[in-house]
């Protein structure tokens, strides 16, 4: 499964076919940048995305809602990072 929302893009995949089989959390990639800071260098530095994996990986068990909590997961972590970076320019 491949979602792109233009802040990040994920990369979902299922172990096995029953129905409480956990989503499993292969990739993540985000797509938030901004070309006039640093020739349009990533806004979220890779140890802050393999935090933010293991973090949303684990928002993916035993949840009940496990797509929509990784959505509001990424989007705000996503805008936060944004916001941040702006700030920091100003």
């Amino acid at each position: 499964m491949l979602c792109t929302v233009n802040m990040y893009q994920v990369t979902l995949t299922l172990m096995g076919d029953g129905q409480t089989i956990p989503w499993r959390l292969l990739d993540i990639d985000f797509l938030v940048e901004d070309p006039e800071i640093g020739d349009g260098q990533a806004l979220v530095h890779s140890l802050q995305v393999n935090y933010i994996h293991q973090l949303v990986q684990s928002r993916l068990i035993d949840n009940e809602q496990p797509l929509d909590d990784l959505y509001a997961c990424l989007r705000m972590i996503s805008m936060l990072s944004y916001v941040l970076d702006v700030f920091t320019v100003m």
